[in-house]
């Protein structure tokens, strides 16, 4: 049996899953982007990493960018959508391959980043707080080889 400390509830086998501890982990991270930038700019994490993305990446096409957030096509459209329509991004046909849809970021996106961005390593420094340099970069190697 594995009690909870904090509210003494048998846990059985949760504290033992990583599953359960990463997700535990992404609602703590959650929990402080949406506290210090999303709600005040309605804005979710899977939001603000794809228009960084596309402004590094102008000209990226939505299947790339869905492959770039381990992100199904239905749910990449429905966040691009979301950002087209709050004129951060623009989708348009790509010169090189017509079949496509090239995105790059209008000036309200750039300038939406400009703002966000410091905010975004406040969240950083918040949600890592407690794990020094080393650590952090071991969690970083360690996530990355549970996602490949």
């Amino acid at each position: 049996m594995h009690k909870n400390k904090e509210n003494g509830l048998d846990m059985d086998i949760l504290p033992a899953l990583v599953g359960y501890h990463l997700r535990m982990a992404q609602l703590c991270a959650y929990r402080d982007f949406n506290a210090r930038i999303g709600r005040a700019t309605r804005t979710t994490p899977a939001q603000l990493a794809m228009l960084l993305l596309v402004e590094v990446n102008p000209g990226i096409s939505q299947t790339n960018l869905g492959k770039a957030m381990s992100m199904d096509r239905a749910s990449t459209m429905a966040v691009i959508d979301k950002l087209e329509k709050r004129n951060w991004l623009s989708r348009n046909k790509s010169l090189v391959d017509r079949r496509k849809h090239a995105l790059q970021v209008l000036p309200q996106g750039r300038a939406i980043l400009r703002k966000l961005r410091p905010g975004m390593l406040r969240h950083e420094a918040s949600i890592t707080a407690r794990l020094d340099e080393r650590e952090k970069q071991l969690l970083i190697d360690l996530l990355k080889r549970i996602q490949t």
